[in-house]
């Protein structure tokens, strides 16, 4: 953008009215475990994954997938494109959600490609070592929602 007309600055104006307590939301929402975890909330067992409990350490994935988000250009290129398609008068609810899966998907990466290891006993129970995968639950929940405040 090389500079702005009052065409367009209106229309930007009217745009950002129409984007005015939008959220972009990723994560887990009301996917929940079935009896065999206690009928847990996905979000409540990533909560315990990310910030430790008395007896699992903590395997943070959410906090580094927030600073992988926030570090790449691609955000920022994302954000550029939903701003010229308000000003343009498109609609932004695509780069909208485009934004809500990329970074769902960081999550999902961090889940599944989180370094590490589980405790001998536990990855034997399992059959595999992976500190955050078990049913494979946590990361087929991982998504995004559009809300508006």
């Amino acid at each position: 953008m090389d500079g702005l007309d009052i065409k367009e600055l209106d229309a930007l104006i009217k745009g950002c009215k129409r984007l005015d307590g939008t959220q972009v939301q990723s994560g887990f929402f009301d996917s929940k475990y079935g009896a065999d975890n206690d009928n847990l909330y996905v979000a409540q067992v990533a909560w315990f994954n990310e910030n430790g409990t008395y007896h699992n350490p903590r395997r943070p994935f959410m906090g580094p997938a927030y600073e992988d988000w926030m570090n790449r250009t691609h955000f920022i290129r994302a954000a550029e494109r939903v701003f010229t398609d308000i000003m343009m008068g498109r609609d932004f609810t695509p780069r909208l959600k485009q934004l809500g899966q990329d970074f769902a998907d960081i999550i999902a990466t961090n889940i599944d490609d989180y370094p590490g290891s589980n405790s001998k006993w536990w990855a034997e129970y399992k059959g595999f070592n992976d500190p955050l995968l078990y049913t494979g639950k946590m990361l087929d929940s991982v998504t995004y929602r559009i809300k508006k405040r």
